[in-house]
């Protein structure tokens, strides 16, 4: 496996820049599309998916979800499965890979990589869209605090996405009908939480074609650096927000 290290040191040679480019707004459009088509694919066949979605934990849910997607990948000849075909491999679940320190991390929960790496002679391990899940419910007192603390702060620090510009989070919603836009903004009212989740722009619904249920864009700074001469600050990260209801 090709770790922080020796990404860098492949970056300095080939003169690459990190962070990657970022991933077309199509492209993200046509990953969140195909998950609302898999969420619904899951919610109506959880026995075939051996899945219980009213109390499954996220990793639980996650890894079924990943099938799903895929198995409509492969069966659904339309869009948005025909631009994930010509622009992604399979989805699948995180495994194998390190922060930015080159630290063993908790894995994330699916991952979609583009069929062609950014730069020549980069591994292209780490250029990828990251996608960290968590279950809001109101039942078992999960809630929107849990999603940041515990989702969204991944990619701030440095744990997910670290070559990247972008990164998703879902939300597996149940028992509490929620607007992803309107909770976000009211959970992030106080400047503590500003400051905390390093937040530059709050809430904003993505551009269409986006249909329910929105996708929102927050936007964080990072505060940490590549440690390699002359690939500098990994800027800011764009983290959409997709919420799922269990009731669909």
């Amino acid at each position: 496996m090709t770790g922080r290290r020796s990404l860098v040191a492949i970056a300095r040679d080939s003169r690459a820049i990190l962070p990657f480019d970022a991933i077309s707004s199509l492209w993200l459009g046509a990953i969140e599309l195909g998950l609302r088509e898999a969420w619904k694919e899951l919610v109506k066949n959880q026995s075939r998916y051996q899945v219980d979605i009213d109390n499954d934990d996220e990793h639980l849910i996650s890894e079924p979800l990943v099938r799903a997607i895929n198995f409509l990948r492969n069966n659904k000849q339309k869009d948005p499965f025909l631009t994930l075909v010509k622009h992604f491999d399979h989805a699948y679940v995180g495994a194998g890979f390190r922060n930015y320190k080159n630290e063993e991390i908790q894995q994330p929960d699916l991952v979609f990589k583009p069929r062609i790496a950014p730069h020549a002679g980069i591994d292209a391990q780490y250029y990828a869209v990251f996608i960290e899940a968590k279950v809001i419910s109101e039942k078992s007192h999960q809630k929107v605090g849990e999603y940041f603390r515990d989702g969204v702060i991944r990619f701030i620090d440095g744990r997910y996405a670290w070559a990247m510009r972008q990164g998703l989070m879902l939300a597996y919603v149940r028992g509490v009908d929620l607007d992803a836009g309107a909770a976000i903004q009211e959970y992030l009212k106080p400047s503590s939480r500003y400051k905390r989740f390093a937040v530059k722009s709050s809430a904003v619904r993505v551009a269409p074609p986006n249909p329910l249920p929105n996708v929102y864009q927050t936007t964080h700074s990072r505060d940490w650096s590549y440690d390699a001469d002359s690939l500098g600050e990994p800027g800011d990260i764009a983290i959409r927000h997709l919420w799922l209801s269990v009731y669909i």
